[in-house]
């Protein structure tokens, strides 16, 4: 056996015994490099406002999340939010407190 056939062997020796480390290992980095893909691709419109593109900031109020924009004083919903709203019964507390905290 020459010097390139025991190179070749070594090498699928390599990769025959490590073969189930290597697809695991390479799953967990793709579904990191899409990660990182999806956060990049949102960076430029992340905490944008839908209507005036001005920067959002995100308050907590009575457990409902809510999306405040600092240009036109808008109010958004993070999907789920509003319907969570619309579940409770009684959400004449909820409004008075927008009221209170973002229109005083």
């Amino acid at each position: 056996m020459d010097d390139v056939e025991k190179k070749c062997s070594r090498e699928e020796d390599f990769y025959r015994d490590n073969e189930d480390y290597l697809n695991e290992r390479r799953k967990k980095l793709d579904i990191v490099r899409k990660e990182i893909k999806i956060k990049k691709s949102k960076e430029p419109h992340w905490l944008r406002c839908p209507k005036c593109g001005s920067e959002m900031h995100e308050f907590k109020l009575l457990g409902i999340l809510i999306d405040k924009c600092e240009g036109c004083n808008g109010l958004f919903f993070d999907n789920g939010e509003l319907e969570t709203l619309l579940d409770i019964s009684d959400r004449r507390g909820f409004f008075s407190s927008i009221k209170n905290n973002f229109y005083n």
